[in-house]
């Protein structure tokens, strides 16, 4: 194998991934503009959370390092933000182990029952949980209120430590727990939720609620140390990752992107 990933004309940098992703949306014929400027971060780059590649720091993905991807568009019928983190190569075992980490604090969000009252500041800490017992963290909230058009990031809602509006049905908010290692590689996984009624529990007098998923893409299999999950957490992924297949599968058929319908048959594959 070559030492960077390759398109057909050479190396991939940066620039170029953030483009042939805008380009693939554009596609839709939908879109009228994508949400903020795309972050994609290769390597050291990944590190800097609000990232902005431009000419000057333009990167190629080389072989061993991860791939921060953290883009947006906004459709006719909603607007979009999502995050993946890629490995290029073979990743390191540091590397997965962290990946495996803010995967089990996203798990924790989406998994997360709780009273009506409740806020964004008493569930950002379920997020860093796996972090905060090995000494790491993050410098970023959890996640942020998301809105149609206009500026994405909008309030009231949030999951920080200085969220405290109550979380309400029908409330929109990202779920991004991340590790950034400076000068070395960047984790971030982004999915998008909404605050939905959950069942009644064991006590019928409180209202429950709960976060739907709006996000459905593959979460990469080959940064996951499997026996660091638990089973409910082996459970949610495998679960999710049945949701994409079924969701996204019969669109790439329609289209006839045979090829993409395998890889993401191999993506899904449950673990």
């Amino acid at each position: 194998s070559t030492s960077t990933s390759t398109a057909p004309t050479g190396p991939l940098t940066e620039i170029d991934v953030a483009k042939r992703l805008e380009a693939f949306r554009a596609e839709t014929g939908a879109l009228k503009d994508i949400s903020f400027d795309t972050i994609a971060g290769a390597g050291a780059n990944g590190a800097i959370v609000h990232y902005r590649v431009s000419e000057d720091t333009n990167a190629p993905l080389e072989a061993g390092q991860l791939f921060l991807i953290d883009s947006g568009a906004q459709y006719e019928d909603g607007t979009t933000d999502i995050t993946r983190t890629l490995p290029v190569g073979t990743p390191g075992a540091e590397e997965r182990e962290c990946f495996t980490l803010v995967l089990q604090g996203l798990i924790a969000i989406h998994r997360a029952r709780f009273p009506k009252g409740v806020a964004g500041a008493h569930l950002d800490a379920l997020a860093r949980a796996p972090l905060w017992a090995t000494g790491r963290d993050y410098d970023h909230g959890t996640g942020h209120g998301v809105g149609v058009y206009l500026s994405v990031h909008e309030g009231p809602q949030r999951l920080s430590r200085a969220g405290n509006v109550p979380l309400e049905p029908g409330m929109i908010l990202s779920n991004e727990p991340g590790y950034y290692r400076e000068g070395a590689f960047g984790i971030r996984i982004k999915n998008l939720i909404h605050v939905v009624d959950a069942p009644e529990g064991a006590d019928p007098h409180r209202k429950m609620l709960g976060f739907e998923t709006l996000t459905f893409a593959p979460i990469n299999r080959r940064l996951i140390v499997t026996e660091m999950l638990s089973p409910a957490e082996r459970v949610w992924l495998n679960s999710y990752h049945r949701e994409v297949r079924a969701k996204i599968r019969p669109l790439l058929q329609e289209a006839g992107h045979t090829d993409t319908a395998a890889w993401l048959d191999a993506a899904c594959a449950p673990i």
